[in-house]
């Protein structure tokens, strides 16, 4: 798991999260678990997140087949996406560390096999005491 220096910019932690997804494409799931911390009881593991990744693709293949082809759990997500009804949203909203030690969240849309999608993976900023901690908290209709 990877830490960010405290002034890290929205910028920075959104390449970060580029990374992230970067491994997800590469379909290499036991280093994108490893490349973030995860938030407590989230329970997830490299196998489940390859399970939420393949069951969001064969999701999207089921809601939107009219206009993107016929999908199947194969497919991946992608780092390019065509928009769609939708483009890729990838946000970071901040605000004064709260008790639990956050001190802010990410919104970052997946795409899909090439296309924008509303699937979006949600993270948590944690002061870590080293640094900025980069949590999924999970990924789902948003």
């Amino acid at each position: 798991m990877s830490h960010l220096i405290y002034d890290a910019t929205d910028d920075h932690i959104i390449t970060f999260i580029d990374e992230w997804a970067t491994l997800l494409e590469a379909e290499d799931y036991d280093r994108a678990f490893t490349f973030t911390a995860h938030v407590a009881g989230a329970k997830l593991t490299p196998a489940l997140l390859h399970d939420l990744i393949k069951q969001h693709a064969s999701n999207h293949a089921t809601n939107f087949e009219d206009e993107y082809g016929v999908l199947d759990p194969k497919h991946r997500v992608t780092m390019q996406g065509t928009p769609t009804f939708k483009t890729q949203e990838k946000s970071v909203d901040r605000w004064p560390r709260n008790t639990r030690g956050t001190v802010g969240e990410i919104w970052y849309d997946l795409n899909f096999d090439g296309f924008a999608t509303d699937y979006t993976a949600t993270f948590e900023i944690q002061d870590s005491g080293q640094g900025l901690t980069i949590a999924l908290i999970d990924i789902s209709v948003h």
